[in-house]
């Protein structure tokens, strides 16, 4: 969350887990180019000619989130550096990747991603031999290494949860997983789970929701047990939802929904009528950490072709106008389920216990006030792009037409990005190595009876039981399990069933246990 990769000054920090619009690029697009358009001016209500050229700009978090949650897979196979505030690489390197590598393969310590447990994957050198093989993590005679395709045939994730479960309990048991964590003068083995911004000096304390106290801006957010019950009903009501929109991300814009509204398009399930609207699920992590996109005028990232006119007095809306149904889904297009879940968490607890609400002492933040950066309607210091309404965070199910002013609608505050409000990046920071789209781990039961030649009578009830778990491996082991599906040299069962299953346990039923 903390990389500066941002290729501009005026981008904003923060980016990696966070889902919040940049206000350099319409909220339908994920960049944009040529943004150098007619200007708006605030005061005389003038136009001025676009030109050519311009600038791409780029939502950095949308961007960001779409390459790193769904397309790489983080190990955690990575050296151990020691406490050090100077000295070269080598210096404050611990442990090389291979001394961890080799520790993790022992079973005498463990990846920097601890989820991560040691499977041995069926017909595979032993991963002691694999990890320690030339060419594994380090380049041989010019060729890259080949470490990056094999490490994860000899991972499983530990606890791994789906976030389109929409259980309370079990998001409130995940969300409390990190719970009892010592973290500055917080001590070890408490209730209350912290989510640090930064781990601070060992006199951080949990921060005071007060604008003007110091924790605020030093601390840690720290949650109680009815707050984290709060944020977990809050994210099972945000994926429910969601579930219920289907334009999502650049995909969806090049194919959207046919017409009229609520018709049945590329993502519905097909044979349900229009008046159902049945849910879809979340098809990767992208889709859960980043904000919707929603409608567009046309797919392509050029600026005549988004929905909102660039403006310098804060007011664009989309033109034309937003369909009813993604009018109903507008504050989804303005932060990712996390975030928005937040904001539903708050709503319930009130202004005294909030996670990532406006504090004491603290002010809302509206586009005409953020937009207002030079003088007499003239531009003086503002960024290339300007779609400021882009700060406002809409709340949960604000539609197109909600109002700046209001507290209710409009969550954004001035102590917004301070370590002691809540960030839907805080809790990816920690819960995002157990996040996953699918579960790998099912519970399956066969019933059957026995029946009798007396009408009405039954016969012997048998329920089985399997507990079943899905492997790196595939089918036939004779294709390694880092073979990509669509490589012509996979075989044709492992192209028809896929991965290995095996039966982690059984037990039979009786009836009273159904």
């Amino acid at each position: 969350m903390h990389a500066n990769v941002s290729p501009w000054a005026w981008s904003p920090y923060y980016t990696v887990g966070n889902s919040l619009p940049s206000p350099a690029c319409p909220k339908d697009k994920a960049w944009v180019h040529n943004i150098n358009p007619a200007e708006v001016n605030s005061v005389t209500g003038a136009s001025r000619t676009p030109t050519n050229g311009g600038h791409t700009m780029p939502d950095m978090a949308y961007l960001m989130n779409h390459a790193l949650w769904d397309s790489f897979f983080f190990s955690g196979a990575a050296p151990r550096l020691a406490v050090s505030r100077s000295g070269s690489y080598p210096g404050v390197r611990s442990l090389t990747t291979q001394e961890v590598l080799n520790a993790f393969a022992r079973g005498e310590d463990h990846l920097g991603n601890t989820r991560m447990r040691l499977h041995q994957p069926v017909g595979r050198p032993a991963a002691a031999s694999a990890f320690a093989a030339s060419g594994f993590h380090t380049p041989v005679t010019g060729q890259a290494p080949t470490g990056q395709r094999q490490m994860a045939s000899y991972l499983l994730n530990d606890g791994a949860f789906n976030v389109n479960s929409t259980s309370v309990e079990a998001w409130t048991g995940f969300l409390a997983s990190v719970r009892g964590v010592g973290l500055g003068a917080g001590a070890a083995g408490g209730a209350e789970a912290r989510f640090p911004r930064v781990f601070g000096t060992a006199t951080a304390q949990a921060a005071a929701r007060n604008l003007r106290a110091s924790s605020y801006w030093n601390g840690f957010v720290e949650l109680t047990e009815a707050q984290l019950r709060a944020l977990a009903q809050g994210i099972v009501d945000e994926v429910r939802a969601r579930a219920r929109f289907h334009q999502r991300t650049e995909r969806d814009q090049e194919y959207p929904p046919t017409t009229p509204p609520g018709a049945t398009g590329p993502r519905r399930f097909r044979g349900f009528p229009a008046t159902v609207e049945p849910g879809t699920p979340f098809l990767g992590l992208t889709e859960f950490v980043n904000r919707y996109l929603g409608p567009t005028k046309q797919p392509g990232a050029h600026l005549s072709r988004s929905l909102y006119p660039i403006r310098s007095d804060g007011k664009e809306t989309p033109s034309p106008s937003l369909d009813a149904a993604a009018s109903k889904y507008f504050w989804t297009f303005g932060s990712g389920t996390l975030e928005s879940a937040i904001g539903r968490a708050d709503r319930t607890l009130g202004p005294s216990q909030t996670l990532g609400g406006r504090p004491t002492n603290g002010a809302s933040l509206v586009a005409e006030v953020s937009h207002n950066w030079g003088s007499g309607g003239r531009r003086t210091a503002m960024p290339i792009g300007y779609f400021f309404r882009n700060v406002e965070v809409p709340a949960p199910d604000a539609t197109a037409a909600y109002s700046s002013a209001s507290d209710e609608a409009n969550r954004a505050h001035n102590g917004l990005g301070a370590p002691g409000c809540l960030f839907q990046g805080d809790l990816l920071q920690a819960l995002g190595p157990g996040l996953a789209t699918r579960s790998d781990t099912f519970v399956i039961r066969a019933a059957g009876d026995g029946a009798l030649r007396t009408e009405g009578s039954r016969g012997a009830v048998a329920v089985l039981e399997l507990v079943v778990q899905r492997l790196p491996d595939y089918v036939d082991p004779r294709n390694a399990p880092e073979i990509a599906p669509a490589d012509p040299a996979l075989r044709l069962v492992n192209r028809n069933l896929g991965r290995r299953f095996r039966v982690v346990s059984a037990r039979w039923l009786s009836p009273d246990r159904i």
